[in-house]
């Protein structure tokens, strides 16, 4: 099986990102290490691999925390790039200085590669399940994420100057073909994820490109490189939290401001390509890849475009246009922590396409088609940890009885690994000890698991629904 190549971040030269002096100094503790990473342990909690959960189509979820007892033919791998010949994943390259201005560190070297975490999910048969890795990064601090397969992505700062990176993601399949691909058939196909992570240097405002040791003078964006200069530091471009998903078999981004306030880039362009047909069935039609690109930005970057509140952004308030001229039927679902758009491509044959975003308040000139109803607000949250709520009981019977409590709660979920574990029980059902009480009326509980390490940090949550009758 060939493996999908997916083209990295299109890496505008001055974009890249600052750290603060406090954790430069913590870099030697806390840097993750280059190449592949490993499941986390007790002592090796920076640059690893802290869990993975799977999500079954019926809902029902399972935590794993280590290699050894994942489910057969399931592989989960990560990967962070060197940053040239220093060959570290280190990626605080810049600096406040208490003078206001922005600096490259004395410890950088004269480095000009950025690190990225590239991780791939392989699970032959899948198709249909769900998987949520997490991964403790580091002092690499997460920013945007590009690839196949991505469902959810939260970041969470540690609050020591490490960070951990949470990636949902859903199992399809992902098809391969021979170049030229605006006209070709694929024909390979296998179920996984693959997908790379940057970190927040690319995000960095500069204040003069050109001041800033190791960048070019030459960008793919359209900013001017007449930036005013900060006067408080370093400042980053709004796109923590974000991410971009395709079904393709190469993909890429880019962003640049146009006409905007250089400080809020709000064009931002994609190069995507796949197979144009689907693998040809014996004596079958050739049937035409649907294709689909997406992407998920915060309510930072909207709130930088003037928003008040995500509620006021509607059709009105973007475009998408195609290099091939397709027709498109974009849509934009409104999240708690951000909006996701789906760019609405109709095929791979060569589209290209850019989502032009527009301040509150200012006019666009559309080249395509556009919802005529705002988008409505859904329940999920994309840019968080995505807790699924079971719907397939547990084959756990208990009798309907409120004063004796029978089902111990650790023969409903178990958990072997060492750590302090916490049953929590919700449907009218309640804990007595370590035992499960049920109410005097047939009903359905949910137990939960959850259990933490030695410093106090959650290595596994499970679920389990239970039918009382």
């Amino acid at each position: 099986m060939k493996r999908f190549v997916f083209a990295g971040f299109a890496v505008l030269t001055s974009f890249l990102v600052v750290g603060s002096s406090s954790r430069i100094s913590a870099a030697v503790d806390t840097t993750p290490p280059v190449g592949a990473w490993t499941w986390c342990t007790e002592t090796n909690v920076n640059g690893c691999i802290e869990a993975v959960t799977t999500i079954s189509p019926e809902k029902v979820e399972t935590v794993y925390t280590s290699m050894a007892s994942l489910p057969s033919g399931l592989t989960v791998t990560a990967n962070c790039s060197a940053n040239g010949s220093v060959n570290t994943c280190d990626t605080n390259r810049y600096v406040s200085r208490d003078d206001g201005t922005c600096a490259e560190t004395s410890t950088w070297g004269g480095r000009v590669t950025t690190p990225s975490i590239e991780f791939d999910i392989r699970w032959e048969g899948k198709s249909g399940w769900d998987l949520r890795v997490r991964f403790s990064t580091g002092n690499f601090q997460p920013a945007f994420t590009i690839g196949h397969g991505t469902a959810a992505v939260s970041i969470t700062n540690d609050g020591d100057g490490t960070y951990t990176y949470t990636h949902t993601s859903k199992m399809e399949k992902a098809y391969y073909a021979p170049t030229p691909l605006a006209t070709a058939i694929a024909n390979s196909q296998g179920d996984w994820v693959h997908n790379q992570v940057w970190p927040r240097d690319h995000l960095l405002i500069p204040t003069n490109p050109l001041s800033l040791p190791g960048n070019s003078s030459s960008s793919s964006s359209s900013t001017s490189s007449t930036i005013a200069p900060a006067a408080t530091g370093c400042k980053y471009y709004p796109f923590d939290g974000a991410w971009a998903e395709a079904n393709a078999q190469s993909f890429s981004w880019s962003y640049s401001s146009g006409n905007m306030s250089s400080s809020v880039p709000n064009i931002l362009k994609f190069t995507a390509a796949a197979a144009h047909y689907l693998p040809q069935v014996s004596g079958q039609p050739l049937e035409i890849m649907p294709a689909r690109v997406q992407v998920f930005l915060p309510v930072s970057y909207f709130s930088a475009l003037g928003y008040q509140s995500l509620s006021e952004f509607n059709a009105a308030s973007y475009s998408i246009a195609t290099e091939d001229g397709q027709a498109t039927a974009p849509t934009a679902t409104v999240q708690d922590s951000g909006i996701l758009v789906n760019l609405g491509l109709q095929h791979y044959s060569s589209p290209n396409p850019s989502v032009t975003f527009v301040a509150k308040g200012a006019a666009i000139n559309r080249t395509t088609a556009m919802p005529a109803t705002p988008p409505k607000p859904t329940a999920s949250v994309i840019a968080s940890p995505v807790s699924t709520p079971l719907s397939v009981p547990a084959k756990v019977t208990l009798p309907k009885m409120a004063k004796r409590a029978t089902k111990t709660l650790a023969s409903i979920i178990s958990y072997k690994a060492s750590g302090t574990k916490n049953w929590k029980v919700s449907g009218g059902c309640t804990i007595s000890g370590l035992k499960l009480r049920a109410p005097a009326k047939a009903t359905t509980c949910k137990l939960t698991l959850t259990v933490r390490n030695s410093k106090k940090k959650i290595i596994a949550t499970k679920s389990q629904l239970i039918r009382v009758s």
